[in-house]
């Protein structure tokens, strides 16, 4: 917006006692959009979910879409999560527009570029990892080379791998 006018007037002495200004405004759109898709909310991850019958461990799957690497100034997509509790998120994989943005890249490991999918997959070995029962957060975090970025809706869920058991003395 370019050159609008602001007046301000008194309602008694009218154009007498008056002021205007012009301002002009212009925005930075925020970058691409990302969309957790899958987990949902109110996702569980516990030992039936966790395991095979081999005992190996099944991942979480985890989705990301609604991106666009058209956006002008698209770089990459951050997926992250963190106990609910916690204050500090953890990157657990990034997804770079162009080679070039992943070879300048800071991570050692956990990226890849995005090419042309449309949805990005990354399975979430949370048994592997030995996190502790509680509620997490899982987001994605897209980021612009005009230091703009989105944040997706969080999808939160429980992970709860201690199984019940016994205490005390049975009776009869």
């Amino acid at each position: 917006y370019d050159s609008i006018k602001v007046r301000l007037e008194s309602l008694c002495d009218g154009e007498a006692v008056s002021s205007s200004v012009y301002v002009s405004a212009k925005f930075i759109p925020s970058c691409s959009q990302v969309i957790v898709s899958v987990p949902l909310s109110n996702w569980v991850y516990n030992k039936e979910t966790a395991f095979n019958a081999d005992r190996t461990t099944k991942p979480l799957l985890i989705n990301l879409m609604g991106y666009s690497t058209n956006f002008s100034s698209f770089k990459k997509i951050d997926l992250e999560y963190r106990l609910s509790t916690a204050p500090n998120w953890t990157r657990l994989h990034t997804y770079y527009k162009t080679k070039a943005f992943l070879d300048a890249g800071t991570e050692t490991s956990g990226k890849d570029t995005i090419g042309s999918q449309t949805t990005l997959s990354y399975a979430f070995n949370i048994a592997n990892l030995s996190l502790p029962d509680g509620v997490y957060e899982i987001r994605a975090r897209s980021t612009c080379t005009n230091n703009t970025e989105f944040i997706s809706d969080l999808s939160t869920g429980r992970v709860d791998l201690t199984a019940p058991v016994k205490f005390g003395t049975p009776l009869p």
